[in-house]
C-alpha cells in the first residue's frame, strides 16, 4: 500500500477544521476497540478531563501528546488516523500490538483547545 492510499484509508474524517476539542474526540475515543485502554489522567485548570489512549502490550514504550498549545490540532487529527490504522487487521498493526506500548494524550490542554 502506498503512502497516499494508507493515509486516505485510515483517515479520521470526523475531525476537520482548525478547532478540535474534547467534545470532538470523545465520541471517537468511545468507538475504539477493546485493544485500546482509555483513561483520564487528570483534570485541567477548568476541570476538563485529560484523556489518554493506550495501545499494545510490548516492551518498547512510545509516548506522544498533542495540543499542548490548544490551537495546534493537526497532530490530534494524525493521532486518530494512527488509531484507525492500529485498530485495523493490517499485519504491521498486529505486530506493533505485541512489540510496542503506545501511550498518547490526544489533547494535553483541553482549556486552550476550547478557547483556541
Amino acid at each position: 500500500m502506498d503512502s497516499l492510499q494508507l493515509a486516505t484509508t485510515y483517515l479520521q474524517s470526523d475531525l476537520q477544521g482548525r478547532y478540535i476539542t474534547n467534545e470532538d474526540i470523545l465520541p471517537l475515543i468511545k468507538l475504539l476497540n477493546n485493544r485500546f485502554k482509555i483513561n483520564i489522567e487528570g483534570k485541567s485548570v477548568l476541570d476538563k478531563p485529560i484523556y489518554s489512549v493506550r495501545f499494545g502490550i510490548g516492551k518498547i514504550k512510545v509516548f506522544a501528546w498533542s495540543q499542548m498549545h490548544g490551537n495546534e490540532s493537526t497532530t490530534t487529527k494524525a493521532l486518530f488516523d494512527f488509531f484507525n490504522y492500529l485498530a485495523s487487521n493490517e499485519t504491521l498493526a498486529e505486530n506493533w500490538y505485541t512489540s510496542f506500548t503506545f501511550l498518547s494524550i490526544p489533547i494535553l490542554n483541553p482549556d486552550g483547545a476550547a478557547a483556541y
